[in-house]
C-alpha cells in the first residue's frame, strides 16, 4: 500500500494507473481484512486521481466484513462513499 502511494505521488501515468488498480484490489475487506482495506481506501480517497471507472469499481467493494473489529466498524463503507463522490 505504501509503495502504491509512492507511485501515485512520483510515478508516471502508467505506474499511477497500475497503483490505483492494485489499491482497489487491496481495498476489499473480505480479501485482505478491515485494517489493510481501510489503509488502501484512505490512499485512494486522499491521493489518487480517480476516474469514473475507478470510482465504479470502488463502489462495488464490500462495505464491511462479516465481523469487523470494533474500531473499524463501518469506516470502510464511509471511505467508499467519500471516494466514489469524486473531488
Amino acid at each position: 500500500i505504501a509503495a502504491c502511494d509512492g507511485l501515485l505521488a512520483a510515478g508516471d501515468k502508467a505506474q499511477q494507473h497500475a497503483a490505483i488498480g492494485r489499491l482497489i484490489e487491496l481495498a476489499n475487506v473480505d480479501k485482505v481484512g478491515d485494517y489493510a482495506a481501510v489503509e488502501a481506501l484512505n490512499v485512494l480517497d486522499m491521493n489518487a486521481d480517480l476516474n469514473a471507472e475507478d470510482r465504479a469499481k470502488i463502489g462495488e467493494l464490500p462495505r464491511q466484513s462479516a465481523k469487523p473489529p470494533a474500531r473499524a466498524g463501518r469506516y470502510a463503507g464511509a471511505l467508499i462513499d467519500h471516494a466514489t463522490q469524486g473531488k
